[in-house]
This record gives C-alpha cells, sequence and structure tokens, in this order.
C-alpha cells in the first residue's frame, strides 16, 4: 500500500510539473480592428451587418516556439446550417508571451444577421470559444 501511495504522489507531482509548462490563455477578445502591435481596437461582441472585418486577438503566456494556434471561425445561427464552419487559420507562436490575430472579411453580400463563434485551439487541444454577434444598428 505504501508503494501504491507513493506511485500515486509521483504521478500528481509529474502532472502538475506538466500541467504548469503548458501554454496559458491570457486574455481574448473581438473586435473591429487591430493596431501594428497586435492590439484590439474597438473592443465589442457586436457587430453589423457591414462591418468590413471582425477581428479577434488572443493573449498566451508560457508560449514554447512552434506551439500552434487555430481559429476557427463558426456560424451558429446566422445561416441555414447551424454550427456552419465558415474557415479557419493557424497560426505559429513565438516562444514567450505570444498575441494571435484572426480576422474573417465581410462576405460579398454583408454578414448575415445572428449568434457566432471563435473556437479557439493550441496544439490541437480546444482551449476556448468566443462568442460574437452580428445584428441591425
Amino acid at each position: 500500500m505504501k508503494t501504491y501511495a507513493i506511485f500515486v504522489l509521483i504521478c500528481i507531482t509529474a502532472f502538475t510539473a506538466i500541467q504548469s509548462e503548458a501554454i496559458q490563455l491570457v486574455a481574448s477578445s473581438m473586435a473591429r480592428s487591430v493596431n501594428a502591435d497586435n492590439v484590439a481596437q474597438g473592443i465589442t461582441d457586436t457587430f453589423t451587418p457591414d462591418t468590413s472585418a471582425i477581428h479577434s486577438v488572443i493573449v498566451f503566456s508560457d508560449v514554447k516556439a512552434g506551439d500552434q494556434v487555430k481559429g476557427v471561425w463558426v456560424a451558429v445561427d446566422a445561416i441555414e446550417i447551424p454550427d456552419y464552419e465558415i474557415g479557419s487559420t493557424t497560426l505559429s507562436l513565438k516562444a514567450g508571451e505570444a498575441r494571435a490575430h484572426f480576422q474573417l472579411s465581410r462576405p460579398n453580400n454583408g454578414w448575415p444577421i445572428g449568434n457566432y463563434n471563435l473556437l479557439v485551439y493550441v496544439n490541437d487541444v480546444f482551449i476556448t470559444s468566443i462568442p460574437f454577434k452580428v445584428k441591425k444598428r
């Protein structure tokens, strides 16, 4: 029994050490634009059909060189097909603290009214969902 308890303690310690080195989500936002340093400008979660582009900035810490962040744009209920994947982008992050900037340009006929999400994955592991909506003025 004592050997088992020591084994469990070693496993918990190893798991905690691995988790503490994992990439951390610091902040996320949706915005109307970003500046040259990838800082969100005009932070909002509501856009109009004529918005030229929708931006998201996500800040991470404890990033290792080569970590990958993927953003998947989803129309939850804005079109006939629920949870429709509009598109996705994968970015390689730099070591340390990193900002990921995702952008989606307005469709030719404008943004359909409804609810949307940006699903965020790091190294193929789901991290968070950032909801936003498009509505009339």
